[in-house]
């Protein structure tokens, strides 16, 4: 987090609410404080890709590949497993990846219960994901133009 010095307080850079920097916090606030006059440099994100939820393997369909994508790269720390679309892989919407969203999948596929986050599985339409979260879709092949 980014600590701003207003006139006369110091703010969050995220919710520019005024914080109390007093005792042990005065010298950290301190550190990672800048003046408000100040210019920042924000990174500003990629373009985030349309994609299906759910469909962590990017074959433009809901299978139980997509839960096993999940679990391999979960469970298997394989540089290879790494889902292209993070978003896609995050069945739930939590915004992590957890054996969650893999037991989400099987749960869809297999006991008909449980719903997968919009933008929803195919045939839905792809979209953008409506929460914001700490992942994204940089790209998703399933989605691109003529293919979703």
């Amino acid at each position: 987090m980014i600590w701003l010095k207003g006139p006369g307080s110091w703010r969050s850079f995220a919710t520019n609410r005024p914080v109390a920097c007093s005792g042990t916090e005065r010298s950290l606030c301190r550190e990672l404080a800048r003046p408000i006059s100040d210019a920042i440099e924000v990174a500003t994100p990629g373009p985030i890709a349309a994609f299906h939820r759910g469909d962590a393997d990017q074959n433009g369909q809901l299978q139980l590949t997509d839960a096993v994508q999940v679990l391999g790269y979960l469970f298997l720390g394989k540089p290879g497993r790494v889902p292209q679309c993070l978003d896609a892989a995050d069945a739930d919407d939590s915004g992590t990846l957890a054996i969650t969203d893999a037991v989400r999948i099987l749960d869809y596929l297999f006991r008909g219960i449980g719903a997968i986050g919009s933008p929803g599985p195919p045939p839905a339409a792809c979209g953008e994901d409506p929460t914001p979260d700490g992942i994204d879709c940089e790209r998703f092949d399933a989605c691109t133009e003529g293919n979703g």
